[in-house]
């Protein structure tokens, strides 16, 4: 989208665009992240204030590893996986970390 901006395409422009890619999306998204372009130079999204995340990348892509592994593991094995290595965590958490990943029932 980004690019299609610089091109100099109208909003309404990159909306048809994007549909014709298969995608959705409406105007006003679309004006959003122009705005966002135009104010930061990037559409990425900034640090935001408030509480840091509980786990790294490195434990994300662990918990991740794991369940490409054996997608049963539970929660509870992955959290004693964690624990031989010196990763003390409750299993909620790595319930949480899974489900963000699109790792559900």
């Amino acid at each position: 989208m980004a690019f299609l901006h610089k091109e100099g395409f109208y909003p309404v422009q990159i909306l048809k665009a994007l549909r014709r890619e298969n995608l959705q999306g409406s105007l006003a998204s679309v004006n959003r992240i122009i705005k966002k372009i135009q104010k930061t130079g990037s559409a990425e999204n900034r640090p935001r204030s408030g509480r840091p995340t509980k786990l790294p990348a490195d434990m994300k892509a662990f918990i991740e590893k794991q369940m490409r592994i054996n997608d049963k593991a539970t929660s509870i094995q992955i959290q004693k996986q964690l624990a031989k290595r010196g990763i003390f965590m409750n299993s909620s958490t790595v319930r949480r970390s899974r489900a963000k990943q699109g790792w559900t029932l």
